[in-house]
């Protein structure tokens, strides 16, 4: 499979995980466990594919903080193509916190994911020949409806999509047939 590419448009971001050590006490500290890991349902995409020995080249907004440096150089050490994706100076990389009780059930997530909107049409189109030039292309629906009905209409490559979540599926409705 390896002389296969495959592009991914879509979300990354860092995951943050808090478990308390005993049942929560709102509204207070608790002694627990904290973990960070790269996240986001494309880069997950892009990661799992990597894993199956295809060339993955990610088109993902990253911005210039530390979790960006961490999920961009994880990404490369596994072997992604970076170079598609934007990184955005001053920008907050995406990140989601989840706090879950003791027993790893969730309590709250929170998503901060807005750097995602700047994968645009526009800077798509910028690099529309080596998109289409793909084996495959596998988008998310954390894109702008947009962008997502722009991918629809222009890419030729096989085009997959991953509807990420119920609230986030009609993103992809318009270009169902495509």
């Amino acid at each position: 499979m390896g002389n296969k590419t495959v592009v991914v448009i879509g979300a990354v971001n860092m995951d943050i995980f808090g478990r308390p050590d005993r049942a929560p006490r709102m509204h207070d500290s608790n002694p627990g466990t904290v973990s960070f890991s790269p996240g986001g349902v494309g880069r997950n995409i892009a990661h799992n594919l990597c894993l199956l020995g295809l060339n993955v080249k990610l088109v993902a907004a990253i911005g210039d903080d530390v979790y960006g440096d961490s999920i961009y150089e994880s990404c490369t050490k596994l072997g992604m193509d970076m170079h598609l994706s934007r990184r955005m100076s001053g920008g907050r990389t995406s990140s989601y916190l989840c706090v879950t009780d003791e027993n790893g059930d969730m309590l709250v997530g929170v998503s901060d994911t807005d750097i995602s909107a700047s994968i645009t049409p526009e800077y798509l189109k910028a690099h529309i020949k080596e998109i289409n030039e793909a084996d495959a292309v596998v988008i998310d629906a954390n894109l702008t409806q947009e962008t997502v009905s722009w991918i629809a209409d222009n890419i030729t490559a096989p085009l997959y999509a991953d509807p990420v979540s119920a609230a986030k599926a009609d993103r992809l409705k318009p270009g169902l047939g495509k």
